[in-house]
């Protein structure tokens, strides 16, 4: 039976030990019982514990593998395993995979081999070893071991991706025997060779976390099994597909980007994760690479609070000091954190509630300008977004985040594994997806011929699964509009002509946008705002001709007449189609314009409003067995001011009637007032995190 450990513990902890031992003095001062007593005085119920790290050495005396030299036959893991269960603290083991310097410096024959040969490993610390050598027995053979030694309760595998497109002789032979054809060495996103390749190099990674989980199925069936799934936000170069998740119990990750991110992410590992709660982790410092300085308390608490506010698990990453000490001050402020999240513990759960979604398109990690870069000369880094470090459909998904979240619109994701909840979501947004399956326009279409809504940008429906441009958008009955070439590229205006969103982005008459925008036809729809260029091309302008508008900016020029925005209706439903990727751009009046978009859409109010400030996030959790709901409000201030704001709740309960509001984790009776089925409550002093219970009958 699987260990549950996972519901019941949400405060955890994760020490760094990427310490190599080419030096007498690392990790010479490591004591299992000091390092068990530090993380424990943190207010932890779990910690995730290295059992080898990134430089490849085992931290328990391995057989399989080399063992670190400064533990001279001391078992740390045992022992700090055992000091934790003696708490009642589980105990996840962290091991990483395909990162394995020791192994990568053992075995040059099972290297990740980037096209222009390895010296790209003379600029970078990491050795990396091909999921397609005999590495992966080596790797299935050290977790049998670690799992048969020791009672974990869990285990995390790291690092399962691409830090480099690999063209090495098992790579090469693989995919010949499998696709025919040689690896080939040129991007090319309608290539069906290309995507082939890349589409290969995913199965690949999956096939390897498959054998990782199936080895401790096999060893120790209780423990609960993870793989790293980080790379959900990252570009195509990393080669980590979604559905790596039919290898995980639960979705666990980490990230370093702003609370936006964290927010986002959480939306994307609730739609994908096995179970739940899932696991969200980030580090104590303000960058991995910046051993000492720490995240402000307010910044660390409110990462914190994001996670019961999406019912989650957390985790704070600690590194130890080369000489294998920690700051027991780390962890008073950590402890500190925590003891604040506890009380809400026994009230986490339920079913995520939410009117719109966003569509993520894990295919879409990519970018069409890369076409035609050769992969030789190509600097591959292990962080890499995509080869040119661009990614359309994902900076819209984030700016599209970011616009429902300033509006306090609740939101979740949707994926293609997922399609068939589309029908939970009164408004769908499709953002400049870049390719799209026949599976995935049938599913739309259906979900807006009986009543839904999307608002829809770019390139989506445009280009099919293997690349292959469609003649016409494939939801072109559905957007009311038709294709008709690429039109702008590079910096263009749309001049708003509804007199809706005319008054929102008042007393700016047009919203820039720099990402280009398609020339379309209008067939069916009402067209909202037209595409309107530069009086001459941004990059055009120099001293030696006439050829700028203003010497500072690039002003719009003429009013176009080339629709940029419209609406339509199809079936039942409706739809707003955009030229361009408008929920991409930074400026807060395209926030501003998405979220009358998405409300006009919405055509009422949703069933929990806020009126908040805009740094403010609402999420919503109902839980229909026990007649309540959960309403929280989480302020993402990026900065060190924690000055308490208020907000002013509304929530509307349909046929059913409230009988009690109460502030969360005390249970204090709140008051409230119910008019014509709308309750209505105040909230004063939002520090980081306001919770609150609504019974219904």
């Amino acid at each position: 039976m699987l260990n549950d450990w996972y519901k019941r513990c949400f405060r955890r902890v994760l020490v760094d030990m990427h310490i190599p031992d080419w030096n007498p003095a690392f990790l010479a001062k490591l004591d299992a019982d000091e390092y068990a007593d530090t993380i424990l005085s943190g207010n932890i119920t779990e910690t995730m514990l290295y059992t080898n790290s990134h430089v490849g050495y085992a931290l328990y005396p391995s057989k399989v593998g080399p063992v670190h030299a400064a533990l001279q036959g001391k078992d740390f893991v045992g022992r700090v395993v055992e000091r934790c269960h003696e708490r009642d603290v589980a105990v996840v083991a962290y091991h990483s995979a395909v990162y394995n310097n020791a192994i990568f410096l053992q075995e040059p024959d099972w290297r990740i081999q980037p096209i222009d040969g390895e010296g790209v490993y003379e600029h970078n610390r990491y050795g990396v070893c091909c999921p397609n050598s005999p590495y992966r027995d080596f790797a299935v053979a050290q977790t049998e071991e670690l799992c048969g030694l020791y009672p974990f309760d869990g285990i995390f595998f790291d690092m399962l991706f691409w830090p480099h497109v690999c063209y090495c002789d098992y790579c090469r032979k693989r995919f010949r025997a499998e696709a025919g054809a040689a690896l080939p060495e040129v991007v090319d996103w309608n290539d069906p060779t290309w995507m082939a390749f890349q589409r290969a190099r995913e199965r690949w990674m999956a096939e390897l976390a498959g054998l990782l989980t199936a080895a401790v199925r096999r060893t120790r069936p209780s423990m609960t099994v993870t793989h790293q799934m980080s790379p959900v936000l990252h570009g195509w170069g990393l080669a980590m597909p979604y559905y790596l998740t039919e290898h995980c119990d639960y979705c666990s990750g980490d990230f370093y980007g702003p609370a936006i991110q964290q927010s986002l992410v959480c939306k994307i590992f609730e739609a994908i994760s096995t179970r739940k709660p899932f696991e969200f982790h980030t580090s104590r410092c303000v960058h991995l690479w910046d051993h000492v300085t720490m995240k402000t308390p307010v910044r660390m608490a409110t990462q914190a609070a994001l996670a019961p506010a999406h019912a989650s698990a957390f985790m704070f990453i600690d590194a130890i000091d080369p000489e294998g000490t920690l700051n027991r001050g780390v962890y008073e402020r950590i402890g500190a954190i925590f003891a604040d999240m506890a009380p809400y513990e026994p009230y986490l759960g339920g079913d995520m509630c939410a009117d719109v979604a966003i569509y993520v398109s894990p295919e879409s990690r990519f970018d069409f300008a890369e076409n035609g870069v050769p992969m030789s000369g190509q600097k591959q880094q292990a962080s890499n977004m995509g080869l040119s470090g661009g990614m359309p459909h994902m900076n819209a998904v984030m700016g599209a985040a970011k616009a429902l979240q300033e509006a306090h619109i609740p939101f979740a994701v949707v994926t293609p594994a997922t399609l068939d909840r589309l029908g939970r979501y009164r408004v769908v947004i499709v953002p400049n997806v870049l390719i799209m399956s026949d599976a995935e326009i049938a599913a739309l279409r259906e979900y807006v011929a009986n009543g839904g809504a999307i608002y829809a940008s770019g390139y989506t429906s445009l280009v099919a699964e293997d690349g292959s441009p469609r003649a016409d958008f494939g939801l072109a009955d559905v957007f009311g509009v038709s294709y008709v070439d690429r039109g702008a590229t590079g910096l263009s205006f749309l001049t708003v002509q509804d007199e809706g969103l005319a008054a929102v982005i008042a007393p700016q008459a047009q919203v820039i946008h720099t990402g280009g925008q398609f020339r379309v036809r209008a067939t069916s729809a009402q067209v909202a705002a037209t595409v309107t260029l530069p009086y001459y091309p941004a990059d055009a302008g120099t001293v030696l001709r006439e050829s700028f508008a203003s010497i500072h900016s690039n002003p719009p020029g003429p009013t176009g007449t080339d629709p940029a925005l419209c609406f339509a209706s199809f079936g039942k439903g409706r739809a707003c189609y955009a030229a361009g990727a408008i929920e991409a751009e930074s400026a807060l009046t395209n926030r501003v314009m998405i979220e009358h978009i998405v409300r006009r859409l919405l055509g009422g109010p949703a069933p929990v409003e806020a009126d908040a400030p805009r740094f403010v996030e609402l999420t919503v959790f109902d839980k229909p067995d026990a007649r309540c709901m959960n309403i929280s409000l989480v302020a993402l201030r990026e900065d060190d001011d924690c000055v308490p704001c208020e907000a002013t709740v509304r929530v509307r309960l349909g046929e059913m009637k409230c009988v009690g509001l109460r502030a969360l984790p005390g249970g204090e009776e709140r008051p409230y007032t119910e008019t014509e089925g709308v309750l209505s409550f105040e909230v004063k002093g939002i520090g980081t995190l306001a919770m609150f219970e609504v019974k219904y009958g």
